[in-house]
C-alpha cells in the first residue's frame, strides 16, 4: 500500500479521500451535538446533502473483497460517525432542542449512508454490516427500536425510522435478535403497526417489517450452512411472537396486506412449521396435525377463496416454498443429508392437497397465477423425489404439457422446467410393467415432450445462425432464449429415463441430442445459459443411454465426438473455458462406445466441425486411451471413405506416431517382464 503501481495508488487515494470525508462528516456532527446556530442554514443543508451522498455512494460502490479490505477499516468509520448523527439528531428531536426541520433533515440524510436503494428495495453495504455487529452500533439499533409509531400520523422521523428498521431487519436480522430486549421492543413495534384497524398504511409497514425480519432470516440461516459460520438467530422466535399476526393478516381487506402475510409463511423454516404443525413434537400422523396455516394458504390459490389475483399467485408461491422445506431433506452442519422431522404420511396428505389446489389454479385467468402454480407443483415434485413415490402427481404431467402452449411467455417457461421433475413420477422404473390403457397414452406423451422441447431449442439456433427470420421483438426474443435453456434442461431430464427409449423411432432421441450438441457447436454465438444448460444435461446423463445409442444405427457417437474435439481445440471457447472439464468427460465417454464406423464418420464431418489431427492425436495419448481403440481410430484414418477429407501428410504423421507409441507401450511392458523375480519351482515346495 506505499504506491509503486496505479492500483495500490487509486487505493491510497479513496483511502485518504474517506479520511476526508468522515473529519467533514465529524464536524457536521460536533455542530449538531453541541447545538451550535447556523449562520446560512441552505448552507449547512447543502453540506449534509452531498457529504452524506459521497458517503453512502462509496460504502455501496467500493469493493470490500480480500485484495480491498484496507477499504473496511475508513469506511466503517464513515458509517459509524453517519449514525452517531442520526443517534444525536434523533434525541434531540425528542428532547425537542435544536432546529426541528434541520435535526429531521440530517436524520434523513445520513440514513441513507446505512441505507440504500438499489433497484427499488433498500439494502446495506457491507461496511454497514460490520458496524452492526460491533458494540458501537448499539445506541443507534435502540433508537431505532425505541419508539412504538402510534402517533395518528408518521411524522417524517418516524417514517426514516421505520424504513431504516425494515431494511436492518430484511439485510441484518442477528442484530435485531442479539438482545432480549431489542427483540421484544421488535415484537411489539409489529403488534402495535398490524393492530391499527383504521390505517390499512399502518397495518401494511407492520406485515412488511415482520415480512423483511423472516425472508431475512432465512437468508442469513443459509448464508450461515453454507459458510460453515455460526449465528445467533432465534429461531423459535417467529412462530411465537409473529404468526399470529400473520394468520389474522390473510383476512386483511387490503389485498396488499395480505400478499405479504402470505409472502411471510412462504420463507418460514423447517423449524417453524414443525412448532406451527404440530407444536415442537415430531410430525407423525397427518390427522394429529394442527392444518390450520397450511389450509388457509392453500385456499388462498383459488378464486373461491381469494378474489384477488395477485395475492392467488403469491400463495401459490408461498406453497412452493412450503413443500421445499418440509418435503425435502435437508443438510446438516457438516453438509451431509439427514431425515427431515416429518413423516411419509405427512408428506402424501400435504402432496395431495398441493395437488388438488395447483390443478384449478392452472387454469386460474390471471396469468401469474399459472405461472406460480407451475413453480408450486415444480418444487413439490422436486422435494417428493427424494422421499417417496406419488401416484397423485401423475395426472399434473398432462396438464402441466398443456401449460406449453399457454399464451404467456412465463407460463411457458415454468412449464418447461416443471415438466422434467415431474415426469419422475410418471416414467419411473417400473412404469413399462403396468396395466391399462394409460401406458400408451403416456408414451405418447413423452415422444410430444420430446419433440416439442427439441423445437424450442432448434428455433434459438437457427434465429443465432440466421437460418430463420423470424420477426421478433427483443421480449420475445429473450423469452425464446429462457425456453431454450429451459428446455435444454429438461431434455436432459427426459431422456434420462432411458429404459423408455427402446420404445421410439432413434430419430426422435437422435434429433434431440443433435440439437444439444448444436448449442456446443454454436456457443460463441448463443445465450451462454443456453450453452451451459447443454453441456450440464449432456453430462449427467446415464451410461445406459450412451450404451443404447452406442447399438443404433445413428450418427449421433461421430456427431458427438466432432462436437466435443473442435470446441476442446477452438480458440473461441476461452470465454466457456469453465465447462471444458465436462466437454472432456463427455469425449472420453464417447471414446469408450465409438467403433470404426463412428470414428471415419467423425473425421467426414471435420468439414463442418474442423479439429486437428494433430490436437486428436495428442488428446488420445494424454488420456491413455486402449490400443484397441487407437487401431480403430488408424483403420477410420487409413480407410478410402476419408481419403478426400484428410491430407496424406497427416495420415502418415497420425500412423508415425502410432507406431512409435505401440513400440514403446511394447518396451515398458518388456521392462516390466524383465524386473519380475525369477521364481523356483522348490519356493513352491511345502
Amino acid at each position: 500500500m506505499n504506491g509503486g503501481n496505479f492500483a495500490c495508488r487509486v487505493r491510497n487515494a479513496m483511502i485518504t479521500l474517506m479520511t476526508s470525508l468522515t473529519n467533514l462528516i465529524t464536524a457536521v456532527k460536533d455542530n449538531i451535538s453541541e447545538g451550535g446556530s447556523y449562520s446560512v442554514e441552505s448552507h449547512f443543508e447543502l453540506i449534509m446533502m452531498q457529504s452524506s451522498l459521497v458517503a453512502g455512494n462509496l460504502c455501496i460502490l467500493l469493493p470490500f473483497n480480500d485484495n480491498n479490505n484496507a477499504f473496511l477499516a475508513p469506511a466503517g468509520k464513515l458509517v459509524q460517525c453517519a449514525g452517531d448523527i442520526f443517534v444525536l439528531s434523533a434525541r434531540a428531536l425528542e428532547s425537542k432542542r435544536g432546529d426541528h426541520n434541520l435535526l429531521s433533515s440530517s436524520m434523513v440524510r445520513f440514513s441513507h449512508v446505512i441505507t440504500a436503494i438499489n433497484d427499488g428495495g433498500a439494502s446495506i453495504s457491507v461496511p454497514v454490516k460490520h458496524w452492526l455487529s460491533d458494540a458501537s452500533s448499539y445506541d443507534f439499533i435502540g433508537i431505532l427500536l425505541n419508539d412504538s409509531y402510534s402517533e395518528p400520523t408518521l411524522s417524517s422521523s418516524a417514517k426514516c425510522k421505520l424504513d431504516m428498521l425494515t431494511s436492518i431487519a430484511k439485510s441484518a436480522p442477528w442484530s435485531i435478535t442479539r438482545e432480549p430486549f431489542n427483540l421484544a421492543s421488535f415484537r411489539e413495534i409489529c403488534a402495535n403497526l398490524c393492530s391499527v384497524q383504521n390505517d390499512t398504511s399502518r397495518r401494511l409497514l407492520g406485515v412488511k417489517l415482520i415480512e423483511a425480519f423472516i425472508v431475512g432470516r432465512k437468508a442469513y440461516v443459509i448464508e450461515c450452512t453454507s459458510e460453515r459460520i455460526q449465528h445467533n438467530m432465534e429461531l423459535a422466535v417467529v412462530p411465537e411472537s409473529f404468526c399470529h399476526l400473520l394468520q389474522s393478516a390473510l383476512k386483511d381487506q387490503s389485498s396488499a396486506v395480505r400478499t405479504c402475510a402470505v409472502t411471510s409463511f412462504g420463507s418460514l423454516l423447517v423449524t417453524d412449521w414443525v412448532v406451527l404443525l404440530s407444536h415442537g413434537s415430531f410430525i407423525g400422523s397427518a390427522s394429529s396435525l394442527d392444518w390450520t396455516h397450511v389450509d388457509s394458504i392453500l385456499s388462498m390459490c383459488t378464486p373461491n377463496g381469494e378474489r384477488s389475483g395477485n395475492v392467488r399467485a403469491a400463495a401459490c408461491k408461498a406453497v412452493g416454498g412450503i413443500c421445499t422445506v418440509c418435503v425435502g431433506s435437508l443438510l446438516s452442519e457438516e453438509g451431509l443429508e439427514k431425515a427431515v422431522p416429518f413423516s411419509d404420511d405427512f408428506v402424501v396428505a400435504i402432496s395431495t392437497k398441493v395437488c388438488s389446489k395447483m390443478e384449478k389454479a392452472l387454469n386460474d385467468k390471471t396469468v401469474s397465477v399459472r405461472s406460480m402454480a407451475l413453480f408450486a407443483i415444480g418444487n413439490t415434485s422436486l422435494a417428493l423425489k427424494d422421499r417417496c413415490a406419488f401416484l397423485s402427481m401423475h395426472r399434473m404431467l398432462p396438464l402441466v404439457y398443456a401449460c406449453m402452449k399457454d399464451k404467456d411467455d412465463k407460463v411457458v417457461g415454468n412449464a418447461i422446467r416443471t415438466i422434467g421433475h415431474v415426469s419422475y413420477f410418471v416414467y419411473t422404473p417400473e412404469f413399462l410393467s403396468n396395466e391399462g390403457g394409460s401406458v400408451s397414452d403416456d408414451l405418447k406423451l413423452y415422444g410430444s415432450l420430446l419433440s416439442n422441447l427439441t423445437g424450442k431449442v432448434h428455433d434459438v439456433l437457427c434465429d443465432a445462425t440466421g437460418e430463420t427470420s423470424r420477426e421478433l421483438t427483443w421480449k420475445q426474443r429473450n423469452s425464446a432464449k429462457k425456453h431454450a435453456w429451459g428446455a435444454a434442461t429438461t431434455i436432459g431430464m427426459l431422456l434420462g429415463h432411458s429404459h423408455l427409449l427402446s420404445h421410439f423411432d432413434d430419430s426422435l432421441v437422435e434429433s434431440a441430442l443433435l440439437q444439444l450438441f448444436r448449442c456446443i457447436q454454436l456457443h460463441a454465438f448463443i445465450n451462454e445459459k443456453v450453452f451451459a444448460a447443454a453441456v450440464n444435461a449432456l453430462t449427467a446423463l446415464p451410461a445406459s443411454l450412451w450404451q443404447y445409442i452406442s447399438t443404433t444405427n445413428s450418427n449421433v457417437t461421430a456427431c458427438g465426438l466432432a462436437t466435443f474435439f473442435n470446441f476442446l481445440e477452438s480458440p473461441q471457447r476461452k470465454a466457456a473455458s469453465s465447462y471444458q472439464a465436462n466437454v472432456e468427460r463427455l469425449a472420453k465417454s464417447f471414446i469408450l462406445i465409438a467403433n470404426k464406423r463412428d470414428f471415419y464418420q467423425m473425421f467426414l464431418l471435420r468439414e463442418n466441425l474442423p479439429f486437428s489431427i494433430d490436437f486428436l492425436y495428442q488428446w488420445l495419448i494424454s488420456c491413455d486411451v486402449q490400443s484397441s481403440t487407437l487401431e480403430q481410430v488408424v483403420d477410420a484414418v487409413t480407410s478410402q471413405e476419408v481419403e478426400h477429407v484428410i491430407d496424406v501428410s497427416d495420415i502418415q504423421i497420425f500412423l508415425s506416431r502410432t507406431v512409435q507409441h505401440n513400440q514403446l507401450v511394447q518396451q515398458l511392458v518388456q521392462q516390466d517382464e524383465s524386473m519380475q523375480p525369477a521364481t523356483s519351482d522348490d519356493e513352491d515346495e511345502l
